[in-house]
């Protein structure tokens, strides 16, 4: 069973969905749902959390981004990170979104090393996730949603894979 997420899971997990959700001026976000969506697998994928855990929501973005970057789920987490690598070198996300992304990670480098070593093992299902993206009714106090909450899901990738083609 997973174990509840700490003050600094959800701390983070908050920050993360203020990087998403912020604003310019006239109050426009300044990341579409479509550059939400594109990076979001990556940092699912590389937290190690599992799509069972997830809300049907991710769910469905993590299903879109495996079909769409051609990942070999019988593939081994080796592999299947080397298939992310590819494609999202292929495909960058937005500079600002990932580097206001990877600037928050680094601030938070106390511990995600750990989160880092044990990805693999959290992809394969060898080890049990405690981020709190899951499927499960948020505890009191936890996140809900946020930027997630506004993002379509009905084929929200679709540009993506048009410029893929």
């Amino acid at each position: 069973m997973p174990t509840e997420p700490s003050e600094k899971d959800l701390q983070l997990a908050q920050d993360i969905l203020n990087i998403f959700d912020q604003q310019d001026e006239s109050g426009e976000y300044l990341f579409p749902d479509e550059e939400v969506r594109h990076v979001l697998p990556l940092l699912i994928l590389g937290s190690g959390l599992k799509p069972d855990e997830c809300s049907p929501a991710v769910q469905e973005v993590l299903g879109e981004f495996a079909q769409l970057a051609g990942l070999d789920m019988k593939a081994s987490a080796d592999e299947i990170s080397a298939q992310v690598k590819a494609f999202y070198e292929e495909y960058p996300p937005d500079e600002t979104l990932l580097g206001g992304l990877q600037a928050l990670l680094r601030e938070n480098a106390a511990g995600m090393q750990e989160l880092a070593n044990k990805a693999a093992q959290r992809v394969t299902g060898r080890e049990e996730s405690n981020v709190p993206l899951s499927a499960r009714k948020p505890e009191k106090g936890a996140v809900k949603g946020g930027a997630l909450a506004r993002m379509n899901v009905d084929g929200a990738m679709k540009k993506k894979d048009a410029k893929k083609k």
